[in-house]
């Protein structure tokens, strides 16, 4: 299956904000940088620090054909859409990235993260403080001044899924 106009657009901003150097290709020095970017406002745990090398050894393997090291849109695009549009994989990824996310964020061990603790995150992937606190105000269904876990799984999901234009999921890595 092809991916959607709309989730080539959400997915070229998550490429964006992994394209540390803005050279319009993925390379291990960008996935080293977005890890330090992180670092400096969040403990990295070694879960994230896995899955974020599990996801360029993924890439590398399954989608860099020419091996050039160099992850162009389109080979993300196609990294993606094998996850989107595969069941199992794709719920594998939502409940990594979460726990994985939860795990580093939740500075305060409440099992959610605060507005706070979601401004750091943003500030990490490059995510302006403007889009950022907008962002929050969506993925924050409840309203309650927090992102549980079921509220992440379900942003991450949308974020990769709907077709609603005006989803809160969308603002993941902040306004597309």
């Amino acid at each position: 299956m092809a991916l959607t106009e709309l989730q080539k657009r959400k997915f070229k901003v998550a490429f964006d904000s992994q394209d540390n150097d803005g050279s319009g290709v993925l390379t291990q020095k960008d996935f080293d940088a977005l890890r330090a970017k992180m670092q400096a406002v969040f403990p990295v745990t070694k879960k994230l620090k896995a899955l974020l090398e599990n996801q360029w050894n993924a890439l590398q393997s399954s989608i860099d054909s020419n091996k050039d090291g160099n992850v162009t849109i389109e080979e993300w695009y196609e990294y993606l859409d094998g996850i989107v549009h595969d069941e199992k994989r794709f719920e594998d990824y939502i409940q990594q990235t979460a726990d994985s996310l939860l795990e580093c964020l939740d500075t305060s061990k409440d099992k959610t993260i605060s507005k706070a603790e979601y401004l750091k995150f943003s500030r990490a992937v490059g995510v302006e403080a403007g889009d950022a606190n907008a962002a929050f105000e969506q993925l924050d269904k409840s309203g309650d001044g927090s992102i549980s876990i079921d509220e992440l799984k379900e942003n991450i999901k949308d974020f990769y899924l709907t077709e609603d234009e005006n989803a809160p999921g969308n603002w993941l890595f902040g306004k597309f």
